[in-house]
């Protein structure tokens, strides 16, 4: 099911619990995932302009339609590029000098 776009909004403002990235050439597909007091919402970014939200009562039935849609987006030539826990993963220390101030 569509949402309308200021529901979308609504929830991309939140930080999603996991997301998937799948790529074929020049095209991606993004899949977020979001857990909620109400559900769970599959939102599809793309290809391209494209977006979908699907909204579900139970994370078990949104975990179910997302393995269908990853099943046909490998079927259909895109590979799983990153997933939300590689960019946790990403080594973000700084290594520059320190220039924050000191606690006053």
């Amino acid at each position: 099911m569509l949402s309308s776009s200021f529901n979308l909004l609504k929830l991309m403002s939140v930080i999603p619990e996991e997301s998937w990235l799948f790529t074929r050439g020049p095209q991606s597909v993004r899949l977020l995932r979001v857990e909620h007091a109400n559900g769970c919402t599959l939102i599809v970014k793309g290809p391209e302009t494209e977006t979908m939200t699907h909204q579900f009562a139970h994370v078990a039935e949104c975990m179910k339609r997302q393995a269908e849609i990853e099943q046909n987006l490998l079927a259909s030539g895109f590979q799983l590029a990153q997933t939300s826990s590689d960019r946790r993963k990403l080594d973000r220390m700084w290594r520059g000098a320190d220039h924050r101030r000191a606690a006053s």
